[in-house]
This record gives C-alpha cells, structure tokens and sequence, in this order.
C-alpha cells in the first residue's frame, strides 16, 4: 500500500545588497510516499517548487522561468533489525547551499518508553513523549538554500546561496487523529551567503549565527517539515 501525505510550505528570506532591498521566496508542495515488501520499507519525498526573488513572484506566470524552479527529493529503504531500524539511501536537495546529491544512512530506536534516538547522516536527532498527546523533537541538518535572483530592471540575474547549519527544537500537541500544532526554536550556525553585488562581483560573506523561531499546523500523519520538504523519520 502506498500513502502519500502532502504539505504546502512558503518560506521567506530578505537579502539586503547594496541599492537593493529585495525578499526572497521559496514555494514548495512536498509529497511523501511509502511502500512495504518483504519486510522493507521504501519511503521518501519529492518537493517541486519555486525558488525566486519578490519582483518574479508577484507575477509568476510571466516573469517565472525554468531557473526558478526547483526539485529535491530523497528516498531511502529501511529494515528492522532486533530493536533497531536500519536506513540508507539518496536525497538530493540545496541543503548544502546548492544542488547535491548525497547519502542518507543512519539507525533509529527505542531508548526508552519515551525517548526515540536518530543516528543518522545528515540529520541526527531525538523526540521524547513526555505525554501521549505532546512530543520535543531535536534535529541538527544542514539549512542551505539557494535563489534565483533577477535585477530590478529584469537585465541581469544571478544566484543567491546561503549555507548554515541549524539545530532545531519542535514543541508538538496532538490535538486530536488530525490537527497537530508545533512551536520551534531553531540556532543556525556556521552560516555563510554567495550572491553578487551590483558591480557584478561575486561575493561570499560570513555571516553571524542567529535564532530563528517559527509556528506551525499539520493534518494528519504529515511528519514534521524542515528546510526543504518533509524529512524522512523521528
């Protein structure tokens, strides 16, 4: 039997140049699938999206191209081995600051009655029940993106990246089998921006670590969202 859970996400970034002002945005509608055989589990992701600056998004359908779009994806297998799940696979996204494809591997298990380990490349983390009804998940990944960026007066573009890395705390309630609201607090660390200035130099700055926080509301099953679609586990 195959499931598929999809999410819709809007995120937004503002990048200051100089003589520009301009947010950045990044539309995304991951879809997750799952199938069973043989005592395997295959499951993954796909996330299409856009990826732009504010002066192509407010008119997306005459403005956008194919350099604004986006796709990232993972898909991994997973076995039970004795009290532990056993996981490998590909994902390719811009977690890294740009397109990449790399590998997913790591185990999961049961510490406890409440608490729920993930060793895994390259998102480790930990969710602990402290109720049946309330969860805090803990995740450390890699929170790049990257943007298609067109000049104001539509004669230029180029790229804007950034690379960083996050630790992030997810408070969640399960109201009820179909509204689950969360509360995060996220340390992005290590963080650095690309993008090109208005003389055309290609710049790469080192930024400073900062907090961010966020709210958010799943339906059903949806797993907990992160940087670039639903991630795969606890």
């Amino acid at each position: 039997m195959i499931a598929r859970d999809s999410i819709i996400a809007l995120c937004a970034g503002a990048a200051l140049l100089s003589s520009r002002n301009r947010d950045l945005h990044r539309l995304i509608f991951p879809i997750r699938f799952r199938y069973e055989h043989d005592g395997l589990q295959f499951q993954g992701n796909v996330s299409p999206g856009i990826s732009t600056s504010s002066n192509v998004l407010k008119d997306l359908f005459d403005r956008a191209g194919s350099d604004d779009i986006q796709v990232n994806g993972r898909f991994q297998a997973q076995k039970r081995s004795g009290d532990r799940d056993l996981f490998g696979g590909v994902a390719y996204d811009h977690s890294f600051g740009q397109p990449k494809l790399y590998p997913v591997a790591g185990l999961e298990f049961q510490a406890t009655n409440r608490l729920h380990i993930r060793l895994a490349y390259p998102d480790p983390g930990a969710r602990y029940e402290s109720t049946e009804s309330q969860a805090l998940t803990a995740r450390l990944f890699p929170s790049g993106s990257e943007w298609h960026v067109v000049t104001d007066d539509f004669a230029d573009e180029f790229d804007y990246r950034v690379e960083a890395l996050r630790a992030q705390f997810t408070w969640s309630l399960r109201l009820d089998s179909r509204f689950s609201p969360d509360l995060s607090a996220g340390y992005e660390f290590d963080r650095r921006h690309v993008f090109t200035d208005d003389l055309g130099t290609r710049i790469r700055a080192e930024v400073e670590d900062q907090w961010l926080f966020g709210v958010g509301l799943r339906f059903g099953p949806s797993p907990l969202l992160y940087t670039h679609g639903a991630h795969i586990g606890s």
